[in-house]
């Protein structure tokens, strides 16, 4: 996959606008499948801890990334919230 990616790279300064753009579409197809390959590996053979961090996705952060983007949190500064669904409890 490496030598693909290194190729793809050298296309993306190609002089032909529709080279640089498929080159640029198949570098993120590319770093997609690398993506969705490490997430089930971790899956299959990561620690405890390890699996708990990958299950997470983005929708389950949507609410508080909303929350602290309107108005509501206007006056909300320097805070971290934890989004882990109870895993970690105090």
């Amino acid at each position: 996959m490496n030598r693909i990616e290194e190729t793809l790279r050298g296309l993306q300064s190609d002089p032909s606008p529709s080279v640089r753009e498929a080159a640029s579409s198949s570098l993120d197809r590319l770093r997609a499948k690398r993506s969705v390959a490490s997430y089930l590996n971790v899956l299959q053979t990561g620690t405890l801890e390890e699996r708990m961090r990958v299950v997470f996705s983005a929708e389950d952060i949507g609410g508080a990334v909303a929350f602290f983007c309107s108005a509501d949190a206007d006056y909300i500064t320097g805070q971290a919230l934890n989004v882990d669904g109870g895993s970690v409890m105090h």
